[in-house]
């Protein structure tokens, strides 16, 4: 290991609370009116545990999709895997998450995730990605 990546490894911080917070709050809007025509019981359960879960998982994921992105690989092989990897975890959580307890569409409900994941993980690692090509250039 790098001196470099070594004192970047120490440094890191291990969970966003700016990815946790928006993620809480976008996703948990999102599955509550994906289930809000079962009433707005199931709606506010299936949604809570969307905030829930997505405040304690997001910021760590989002860490995770960032280390992936500054390991040593070429740009599109980090890129890919900063992006496809943590929203594979993701999703399969998330789909889990809400067979297990009930949500009343899971499938709906794990729909907003895939399309949010993929965007939101490829932006950050191709911006982290370029950021680092920039500076090795310099």
């Amino acid at each position: 290991m790098s001196v470099t990546l070594a004192k970047s490894v120490q440094r890191r911080q291990w969970f966003d609370i700016k990815s946790a917070i928006l993620g809480a709050l976008l996703m948990s809007t999102l599955v509550g009116l994906v289930n809000a025509g079962h009433g707005p019981l199931a709606a506010l359960t299936a949604a809570g545990k969307q905030a829930a879960y997505t405040f304690f998982v997001a910021g760590f994921i989002m860490q995770f999709c960032r280390w992936l992105a500054q390991q040593p690989m070429r740009a599109g092989a980090a890129i890919a895997t900063a992006t496809l990897l943590p929203t594979v975890i993701t999703v399969v959580a998330v789909y889990t998450l809400h067979s297990f307890k009930g949500t009343p569409e899971p499938v709906l409900s794990t729909i907003p995730v895939v399309v949010l994941c993929l965007g939101a993980f490829f932006l950050v690692a191709r911006n982290l990605v370029l950021e680092r090509a920039e500076a090795e250039s310099l």
